[in-house]
């Protein structure tokens, strides 16, 4: 594993890499850094700033910005080694983060800490000889758990692709209706095409009803055939004359074939938002056939005695209530999940 790069301990070479570890200052060197520390501290032992053996001094100082002190003392509210830094009573920045803490000297806690050790030690072992069974446990829990967290997304995923079928069905249906409506009440396509051929159309019409007029023709089944012909086109005008009429009169109109469409889409956005609701909990209910005893208010059911409510209570009457007295009551607890439904019931002498 490569060494993470150490930096030099003076403030302003904290971006430069240090070369060199002072066992006895305990600061990280860079070569500038370095050159003054061998000229003013001749006798200190200095480190290759990758040397194994410095993980030794780390270990034994505390990583607190600025600190650079001794570990000295133990937290027992935090469980850790701090320094005399940690612990002053003087508080800003980097210092006093511990002062208000159950800190006592790390020497006191040895005996202690080496008792802890060889309990941890068998807690250790022990679990080392289940291990591997407790990971087999764990990953049959997590396949099995894995397994229905896919049931239930797919059965969301089943769920809201009919949603969107239907959806998408109702939509081409009320589009089709939409259409269906206008093109019988209003002016359809068809007739505005038929419209704009009207003028021609008559213009031929006309021809041939005085070229008939006026021939000499003795085809019998001709001129019968010409004027049906004429008569059931002047019968399709006044068809369109009529709807073109109608169409003058709605044109006015303030069309609202969907009064409650947008309410309806807020209820159904509203149905959906809610749906699926997660919950981390059993749910309860209580159910009960009324009768005159029972009272259901906003707190729940209320047993009543001469029409009184001094039996407040959330219950469910196995009997009457005999001669203004109350017996027993039967309690049914209903237990509703996604994949069972349970039930209980409960005698309940009051």
């Amino acid at each position: 594993m490569e060494n993470k790069k150490k930096h030099c301990s003076f403030i302003d070479h904290q971006k430069i890499e240090a070369n060199s570890f002072c066992i006895i200052c305990k600061v990280y060197l860079c070569n500038k850094c370095e050159l003054f520390h061998s000229k003013l501290c001749q006798h200190h032992k200095v480190l290759n700033s990758n040397d194994e053996n410095i993980k030794e001094f780390d270990i034994k100082f505390c990583k607190e910005e600025k600190h650079q002190s001794e570990l000295e003392y133990y937290c027992r509210n935090h469980n850790v080694l701090v320094c005399a830094k940690c612990i002053t009573k003087i508080h800003d920045k980097n210092n006093g983060k511990h002062s208000d803490c159950d800190v006592c000297n790390i020497n006191d806690i040895k005996n202690e800490k080496m008792n802890n050790l060889k309990n941890n030690i068998n807690i250790l072992q022990n679990l080392s000889s289940t291990l591997e069974e407790t990971i087999n446990n764990l990953k049959q829990i997590y396949e099995k758990i894995s397994g229905e967290k896919e049931e239930f997304k797919l059965k969301v995923q089943k769920g809201f692709t009919k949603i969107r079928n239907e959806l998408n069905n109702r939509e081409d249906q009320i589009l089709s209706d939409i259409d269906t409506y206008f093109d019988k009440k209003y002016v359809s396509e068809e007739i505005m095409n038929n419209s704009e051929k009207l003028p021609n159309k008559i213009k031929i019409l006309l021809e041939k009803g005085k070229t008939f007029t006026n021939t000499k023709n003795n085809d019998l089944n001709m001129i019968i055939n010409n004027c049906l012909f004429i008569e059931n086109s002047i019968k399709d005008i006044n068809t369109i004359n009529d709807i073109i009429e109608k169409s003058y009169a709605f044109n006015n109109d303030k069309i609202n074939i969907l009064p409650n469409f947008e309410e309806d889409i807020n209820q159904l956005l509203s149905i959906i938002k809610s749906s699926g609701q997660i919950l981390d909990k059993y749910v309860f209910k209580f159910i009960s056939k009324l009768n005159s005893n029972y009272q259901v208010s906003e707190n729940g059911l209320i047993a009543t005695k001469n029409g009184r409510n001094d039996l407040d209570c959330v219950i469910m009457g196995d009997r009457e209530i005999p001669n203004n007295k109350i017996s027993k009551w039967k309690i049914k607890l209903k237990y509703i999940c996604d994949y069972k439904i349970n039930s209980w019931s409960i005698l309940v002498g009051i």
